[in-house]
């Protein structure tokens, strides 16, 4: 118990503390860093705004985001854990890709756009006759 006044608790631990410090130099840093990620993992804190909207809305697989981003937190559906996934998993370049969700947005394969300011130079999402997706749009 970290509270026992006993000394030979107390030296015990002093002992087993400083055999570790001789076999592993970074050993109370290791220790500090996972007690911060511990405490800070038991906090609940939200996620990021975009990734719950993504998720909220049915996942990556149904939302095209078009935005300057390189990856994204991805919501595993079994565990529910939460992971960083790279934007570009569908084999398509960085560069590219806000291309690609546009193209599947206005061909219907996604029915959601979530685009930012960073991306919408020159982007056009609207439902004119070039386009297979002629459901009308709403913006938010």
């Amino acid at each position: 118990d970290l509270l026992d006044d006993d000394d030979d608790s107390k030296t015990k631990k002093r002992s087993s503390r400083e055999a570790a410090r001789t076999d592993d130099p970074h050993a109370e840093r290791r220790e500090i860093r996972r007690r911060f990620l511990a405490a800070s993992a038991a906090l609940g804190l939200p996620g990021n705004p975009l990734d719950t909207l993504v998720d909220a809305l049915g996942g990556s697989d149904k939302v095209a985001e078009l935005t300057g981003r390189k990856s994204r937190m991805i919501r595993d559906a079994k565990t529910g854990k939460v992971k960083l996934e790279c934007r570009n998993v569908n084999n398509v370049s960085l560069d590219m890709q806000n291309m690609h969700e546009k193209r599947m947005f206005n061909e219907g394969h996604k029915l959601v756009a979530i685009i930012s300011e960073a991306a919408s130079a020159g982007i056009s999402l609207q439902a004119d006759r070039r386009v297979a997706n002629q459901r009308r749009r709403v913006h938010i």
